[in-house]
């Protein structure tokens, strides 16, 4: 083959893998690429035509290869000049992008501009407004100095300002204003620029001074308590508020309490000599906050039976008192009624029944009294214990029905000697009388030298028979004012007897008087029939008597025409026992029921019946001297009943 041949065959091998990468390149436009391709296949068809010609295969492509090759020159120039205008282009674009971009930077750098102007002119009027601001601000801070002066020279409270030196070594008056002058008797000028250990050289012992270093130190306000000041010029009491200004100064403000002082002082002595009369008082003195005590004194713990004030306040009067009153009436709703009363503006004075912690009762007279405190109204109550008191009156009245007594016993007495001693005393008058004059007939008939039978017979009537019987009515009117005055004696040592009181059965008491009596109660066939009796609270020998004397009558005045029935019975009463002695005898007419326990005084004084009519005025007397009483109910020929009333047995009673 021939080397152009050959070459050719290269050239266009070349060519097509040119075309082939052609497209794949993308820097090129389009239609650059689009003209190199044609220019490619144009060179192509024209290496075809020159390798068919030297390879001898054909000699007619001569004059299309001329013709290729003319248009392979103009193609060639053609692509030349498309290559220079592309590259004038691409340069062209550059130099517009360039362009652009410098336009666009210059546009940015006229907006950045603007924007500069425009923050100038911004920050001109914000400049503008700051200087107002500081204008106002400086306006401002002069009014504040203005104000800040005035309220500190007007300040009642002194007002201190002290400049730190060496971290609280030392504290150097720096303002000291009119209140502080008045309050310390130093002037400004004279405390300025010097120590607070010169000017207030007792400020160590004071104690305020370990407050400025910890303000100082801390930051943190400081309140220090009213206490006293002193040193060789001045003394006085101070209240102190300490604290630190944002500059570092310490400020202490404080205020002369001194009068204060002495008048809280002067209040607290007389609190105290309040307290001292309150807790010495001899009466018990309460506080009350309606029905709630708030407040009390020793002398109210010891009424109550307390160990102290704890046990009573908070609690209210009727929870230290029974249920009921003396008079029947409700604790409660007794006590409200007085509170009320005295709440109203009325005082109360009354005797209230008083329950000590252990349950022992006591009698107190109570004062109620509104009072006010302030703006709080409360009852004030003093309470005096009357218990003594009321034990002397009742003493007293006892004493008052003793001597009543004693009159009915001196009446009785007197009644006895001017009725029933009377007869007897005559009686032995006139027989004295008649036997002074039959001796005095004697000694005549005696005097007589020789006596005449009638004589001697006049003797002997005389002599055997009418001074015995003279002597024998003397003797028996003897015998009466006798038997009259043991009576009398008897009578007069009731009230003389100790009582000894005790818890007594009365069940076993009864038994053994029926059984001393048992010879009676056989010999005139009577039913004696005993209920259960309660236990009653007495004396065993004066009770053994009273009821001795009451089965005795019983007996002796049953009536002789029916079978005699003697009843006892008993029951219980609030707080005492009544028995009952019934029988179904002659009986008493109503006129004579109050008579029989008169002294001396007999149902039937005439009758066979044995008896002196002292028996149950021995009964009255025994069963008042053990605070009892004794009382009678009868029907003429139907019976008697006798009860007596004595103090019931408690179980607490010793």
């Amino acid at each position: 083959m021939h080397p152009i041949a050959a070459f050719n065959l290269v050239s266009i091998l070349a060519n097509l893998i040119a075309l082939a990468f052609l497209f794949k390149i993308k820097i090129l436009k389009r239609d650059v690429k689009l003209v190199i391709a044609a220019l490619v296949i144009l060179t192509t068809s024209y290496n075809i035509c020159l390798f068919v010609e030297w390879s001898r295969l054909s000699s007619a492509w001569e004059t299309s290869e001329n013709i290729i090759g003319v248009m392979l020159l103009m193609w060639w120039a053609f692509l030349f000049y498309a290559l220079l205008q592309n590259t004038a282009e691409q340069a062209l674009k550059a130099t517009n992008q360039q362009l652009d971009a410098s336009n666009q930077q210059l546009r940015a750098q006229e907006q950045q501009l603007r924007a500069s102007n425009q923050q100038l002119a911004t920050n001109e009027q914000q400049l503008q407004a700051v200087n107002q601001q500081l204008r106002a601000h400086e306006q401002e801070l002069l009014k504040s100095r203005q104000l800040y002066k005035a309220i500190f020279e007007g300040s009642i409270d002194g007002l201190v300002v002290y400049n730190v030196v060496d971290e609280g070594a030392d504290f150097i008056f720096k303002e000291f204003n009119s209140a502080a002058e008045k309050i310390e008797g130093v002037s400004r000028k004279d405390v300025i620029g010097r120590s607070v250990f010169e000017v207030f050289p007792g400020i160590k012992e004071f104690g305020v001074l370990d407050v400025f270093k910890r303000v100082y130190k801390t930051g943190k306000s400081e309140y220090f308590p009213v206490s006293i000041y002193k040193d060789e010029r001045i003394a006085g009491w101070r209240d102190n508020y300490v604290f630190k200004l944002e500059s570092g100064d310490i400020v202490a403000s404080y205020r002369d309490v001194t009068e204060r002082k002495k008048a809280e002082t002067a209040l607290y002595e007389s609190e105290e000599k309040y307290r001292v009369l309150f807790d010495s008082a001899n009466d018990a003195i309460v506080m009350l906050d309606g029905q709630k005590f708030v407040d009390c004194n020793s002398k109210t713990v010891a009424l109550y039976g307390c160990d102290n004030k704890s046990d009573l306040i908070g609690h209210s009067p009727v929870d230290f008192s029974p249920s009921k009153q003396p008079d029947g009436s409700d604790s409660k709703e007794k006590a409200l009624e007085y509170i009320n009363a005295a709440l109203s503006g009325t005082p109360q004075l009354f005797y209230w029944k008083h329950m000590q912690k252990d349950g022992t009762l006591v009698d107190v007279e109570v004062s109620l009294n509104r009072i006010s405190v302030g703006e709080k109204t409360y009852l004030q109550a003093l309470m005096r214990d009357i218990t003594a008191q009321r034990q002397i009156q009742q003493e007293r009245e006892e004493l008052l029905k003793t001597l009543a007594a004693k009159n009915e016993e001196l009446e009785s007495v007197l009644y006895v000697g001017s009725h029933d001693l009377k007869s007897p005393i005559l009686n032995i008058q006139g027989f004295s009388g008649i036997l002074a004059q039959l001796c005095k007939r004697i000694q005549q008939l005696t005097d007589k030298k020789a006596l005449l039978e009638k004589d001697k017979e006049k003797l002997g009537v005389i002599a055997k028979q009418d001074i015995p019987e003279a002597l024998e009515f003397i003797t028996a009117g003897s015998n009466k004012i006798n038997v009259l005055i043991d009576n009398l004696l008897k009578v007069s040592r009731i009230s003389k007897a100790e009582i000894k009181p005790q818890t007594l059965d009365m069940n076993e008491l009864i038994k053994k008087i029926q059984k001393s009596m048992t010879f009676k109660i056989q010999q005139k066939n009577i039913g004696f029939t005993v209920d259960q009796l309660p236990l009653c609270l007495a004396d065993k020998l004066h009770t053994d008597q009273i009821f001795t004397n009451l089965i005795d009558n019983a007996i002796k005045y049953l009536d002789p025409n029916r079978n005699g029935e003697i009843h006892i019975s008993g029951r219980v009463e609030k707080d005492r026992c009544v028995y009952c002695v019934q029988d179904n005898g002659i009986g008493i007419k109503s006129d004579y029921q109050k008579k029989v326990f008169e002294l001396f005084h007999r149902l039937n004084p005439k009758n066979s019946i044995e008896g002196e009519g002292v028996g149950l005025t021995i009964v009255t007397r025994t069963v008042q001297l053990q605070k009892g009483s004794v009382w009678l109910e009868s029907e003429p020929d139907k019976g008697s009943r006798f009860y007596v009333a004595l103090p019931a047995w408690q179980p607490h009673a010793k």
